[in-house]
């Protein structure tokens, strides 16, 4: 008793010193504060709700409401959907989809609501990778019945009557009496039972289940896809570091990928990294890996200059050229301006390929301009030669600040030689995989959810 007592004085005296370090300081900061707090052993927790009511107000010890409000978030989220705002939940369940602290249970309604989503959009391709890694994955979760539904109903609007059947089969095959058993709870199964049984009927899937356990009886090498455990990493786009706290900076489509784990390499050693937000709407999002040292940064400048000279940093073609260092190009500033007037974009003629998309952007003295995005397409027999955009500096200042991330205080700096300003970026700039079992990388080529470079790697590995 008299050593809990002692611990519960150290503890105390501990919040209280830091309590008064933090006054003054942002909300943000605040917050991750709070958040390392609740992260605590359970019996420390007893004692911070006992001692610290007074810090309570900053630091916001009620944990039940912390890790983001997850719960609070995905309500909010199946609201928007009943509002018919497909978007706005999406954004939402993206963001929770991704964060660490998201609860177990509520990892398989989070994915079945975005398959949702896009077959409401009539994105079946899409929602039938979704519905099927949720009955694959959670085979044990409230939704799996209808996850089961919506892949057979996805791949009927596919013309994939074959996959439909196989689905619909699987319903008309469950015990739901004893999968009832398992959640521990009574459901009633009624609609996905009877709709499963229509679209059996209507599609003959007696004969064509029947064909399909012929061929794969008379060809069982042929073009089934052999289960293969092994684990590819590929190279998916790039990223740097934005703080001396481990956050980054990339674009959304390069994280928003189908993958079983997210890694990048700093400092010669493999981290998971972990999305923070994603904003869908300006292709922008932020991430954060957790390591004992600080992490070197690209200071962010004032606004690009049209016509001032330029370094790109990137680990572009990365996967194919079988090379992890970062490539710089150099260029200028062509335009203040994308596409249609897009004010939040700059056009450079600096030379940028897949796998650039994330990379910082820095002018002369190694302070962020901009983040590289996309390249011009060939327009019919038009083939445009560096014609590339980035997203301005002022757009990444402004997405920080609405998330609460700390943005270190500019310093005045001198204009620096090419060399002095690529020692930073390689330092600062990291490389974001993809992992995946190489057999769900061919599934998702076998569903065209993979681009082009991903595509003629993955030949190259199968041949």
């Amino acid at each position: 008793m008299r050593a809990l007592l002692i611990l519960s004085l150290l503890i105390f005296t501990t919040l209280k010193s830091e309590t008064l370090m933090f006054m003054g300081k942002s909300l943000g900061e605040a917050n991750r504060k709070a958040q390392e707090i609740c992260e605590t052993p359970v019996i420390f927790k007893s004692v911070i709700e006992s001692t610290s009511k007074n810090a309570e107000s900053i630091y916001n010890f009620d944990c039940a409401k912390r890790k983001f409000n997850i719960k609070d978030e995905y309500e909010k989220a199946i609201k928007l959907l009943w509002e018919n705002d497909y978007q706005g939940a999406k954004n939402i369940l993206l963001s929770l989809q991704k964060n660490k602290n998201t609860p177990s249970e509520i990892k398989p309604n989070i994915l079945y609501w975005l398959g949702e989503i896009d077959y409401a959009y009539e994105n079946f391709s899409d929602a039938q990778i979704k519905f099927r890694e949720l009955w694959m994955s959670y085979p044990n979760s409230l939704k799996y019945p209808d996850a089961l539904l919506k892949f057979g109903l996805s791949s009927t609007r596919l013309d994939d009557d074959e996959s439909a059947c196989l689905s619909f089969d699987k319903i008309n095959k469950l015990d739901f009496n004893l999968f009832n058993r398992k959640l521990g709870e009574e459901h009633e199964w009624d609609n996905v039972i009877n709709r499963s049984l229509t679209e059996f009927k209507a599609l003959d899937c007696n004969n064509i289940i029947a064909n399909f356990y012929k061929k794969r009886t008379k060809k069982s090498s042929s073009k089934e896809i052999k289960i293969d455990n092994t684990i590819l990493s590929l190279g998916i786009g790039t990223a740097f570091f934005i703080n001396a706290e481990g956050y980054f900076i990339t674009n959304e489509h390069v994280i928003n990928q189908d993958c079983k784990s997210f890694k990048t390499n700093f400092e010669n050693k493999s981290y998971d990294y972990e999305t923070i937000i994603m904003d869908n709407a300006n292709d922008l999002a932020i991430g954060k890996i957790n390591v004992e040292s600080s992490t070197p940064y690209i200071q962010l400048s004032d606004g690009a200059e049209l016509g001032e000279d330029i370094l790109v940093a990137g680990f572009p073609l990365s996967i194919l050229l079988a090379n992890n260092n970062v490539k710089i190009t150099r260029g200028i500033v062509s335009s203040l301006s994308g596409v249609k007037n897009n004010f939040s974009e700059i056009q450079i003629d600096a030379a940028i390929q897949p796998g650039n998309s994330g990379g910082p952007i820095v002018n002369d003295k190694a302070e962020l301009i901009g983040v590289s995005t996309y390249i011009m397409n060939p327009v019919g027999d038009i083939n445009p030669q560096n014609v590339n955009f980035g997203k301005k500096v002022d757009l990444v200042k402004s997405f920080l600040k609405s998330n609460q991330i700390k943005i270190p205080p500019k310093k005045n700096k001198k204009k620096m030689s090419s060399k002095q300003i690529a020692k930073i970026l390689e330092k600062s700039t990291i490389n974001l995989f993809c992992e995946n079992t190489k057999s769900h990388w061919n599934y998702l080529a076998s569903k065209k959810k993979v681009n082009q470079l991903i595509l003629e790697v993955l030949d190259a590995i199968n041949n």
